[in-house]
């Protein structure tokens, strides 16, 4: 998904497998919520996506992707003070934006999961944007595949403000979704 305006690229569309989104359900039912019902944004994710099914099931989820033609708020025109209204942002961001989106997470205060590809860290600018600021890790003990073959790649939650009892925290994950195992992800 790319913001308004934004060129797509072609690794800004991985879709989240539900393996890898079921990841991140211990960590928010964790939340305390700010009102009755937790709330979760998932800023580049549709009604159709795994975070939407697997966070549905026990809060309000509110999308925004902007697909199909339809005119969704873009998450860099969100004003901070709603973004804070949220007990929690979670997506897979588009990838050629993710300094972009790491720096307005940072902005507001509200406890953020964001999956990307563990080599991020590899990118100066990346691990310049981390350098003074909390972190928390939650990585998969497998490489979860994104279209039925081995994944090339460990993707990881880059986190912060999650009750986790550690701040790099590792998780056992049933299978790498290949094979037998295999559920595609939505895609339009």
């Amino acid at each position: 998904m790319a913001a308004i305006g934004k060129v797509f690229h072609k690794n800004d569309e991985l879709y989240t497998p539900l393996v890898l989104a079921n990841i991140i359900v211990p960590f928010i039912i964790k939340i305390k919520p700010k009102r009755k019902k937790l709330s979760v944004l998932c800023p580049f994710d549709t009604e159709d996506g795994s975070f939407y099914k697997v966070l549905s099931s026990f809060c309000d989820v509110q999308c925004a992707h902007l697909t199909r033609g339809r005119v969704v708020k873009d998450f860099f025109t969100w004003r901070l003070d709603e973004l804070a209204e949220y007990d929690a942002i979670v997506s897979n961001p588009p990838f050629s934006l993710k300094k972009k989106i790491f720096e307005r997470l940072y902005e507001v205060e509200t406890p953020f999961a964001m999956v990307c590809n563990a080599m991020s860290l590899n990118y100066h600018e990346i691990c310049d944007l981390f350098m003074d600021k909390r972190l928390q890790i939650i990585a998969p003990n497998k490489r979860i595949s994104f279209d039925g073959n081995p994944s090339s790649f460990n993707s990881v939650y880059y986190c912060r403000g999650l009750p986790l009892e550690m701040d790099n925290t590792f998780v056992d994950v049933p299978h790498n979704n290949t094979g037998k195992n295999f559920v595609g992800s939505y895609s339009p």
